[in-house]
């Protein structure tokens, strides 16, 4: 009898994680998502879907400007836009003269982004894979930033960066967010917008 009690009990619980989590998933799959289409003589030559919660602020977005850029923070969080709470950016250049040209900028970006192998104790690589984004040359590094409270950075923090090459631009997609929030609907949310990239002729 104690036997076959603890099996219901078991299964009970098991259910009930089943059902919870069935729950949180509806919910997520639930999120109305939109279509990002850029307009006439924007910089950006790219389609991708996002979630209606979050919104867009573009800083730049102009052949006269040196760099377009457009932004969205993580709106989940208490502190809606405070420094550490999580954001998203897509950065692209201004077209190059070939994807010769592209391809250089991109590669002086990273190695900038990497210190040009000279980090500092802060900053750690956890990855770095050469990768394809809707067909076009892509690289992937994702780091770890310890934490620097004299900035106010009180957690470590993850920054997931994609750099896509397309034709005679490229661009950089990042993910910024405290590095216990990896899991988090943000988080994934991310990952769902990075995989419905499309670049534009």
């Amino acid at each position: 009898m104690k036997t076959q009690l603890w099996h219901r009990i078991i299964a009970i619980f098991f259910a009930g994680t089943i059902v919870i989590s069935g729950f949180f998933l509806f919910r997520l799959n639930t999120v109305k998502w939109t279509t990002y289409s850029p307009e006439e003589g924007s910089l950006f030559k790219l389609k991708f879907s996002y979630p209606e919660t979050w919104v867009w602020a573009k800083t730049a977005d102009a052949p006269e400007y040196q760099v377009g850029s457009m932004a969205a923070v993580n709106p989940y969080v208490e502190n809606v836009g405070a420094m550490w709470s999580g954001v998203v950016t897509i950065l692209v250049d201004p077209p190059q003269v070939d994807i010769s040209q592209a391809r250089a900028l991109m590669q002086l970006k990273i190695n900038e982004k990497l210190w040009n192998g000279d980090a500092p104790s802060w900053l750690h690589v956890l990855r770095e894979n050469d990768d394809l984004l809707d067909q076009h040359e892509a690289r992937e590094i994702m780091l770890m930033i310890d934490p620097r409270v004299q900035l106010g950075q009180e957690d470590s923090m993850l920054e997931k960066n994609f750099y896509i090459l397309a034709d005679d631009r490229y661009y950089l997609v990042s993910l910024f967010i405290p590095a216990s929030e990896r899991q988090s609907r943000f988080a994934k949310e991310f990952e769902t917008l990075l995989a419905s990239i499309r670049i534009l002729p």
